[in-house]
């Protein structure tokens, strides 16, 4: 690994909830509820998290040594996932 950095985007959950304000309720509402569905719930709570601290993202960049074997040919492949 040549290089890893955490990255903050300068983003959060709180600009969400600025343009849409009525998704803060669904937190509110589900609060009292844990037992409905505690998985949910602890993802819902867990958002909230993000209302006071942006978003971060984990970036590394890494150096492959060549090989003397038959050299690869990697098909290029964009975001939506066709190839060339």
């Amino acid at each position: 690994m040549l290089r890893g950095e955490i990255l903050d985007v300068g983003e959060s959950y709180r600009g969400q909830v600025r343009r849409r304000p009525w998704i803060l309720f669904r937190h509110i509402l589900r609060f009292p509820f844990p037992f409905i569905d505690f998985e949910g719930w602890k993802r819902s709570m867990r958002k909230l998290y993000w209302l006071f601290d942006n978003y971060r993202i984990t970036g590394a960049l890494f150096h492959v040594l060549p090989t003397t074997e038959m050299p690869r040919k990697a098909a290029l492949v964009d975001s939506a996932g066709r190839g060339p």
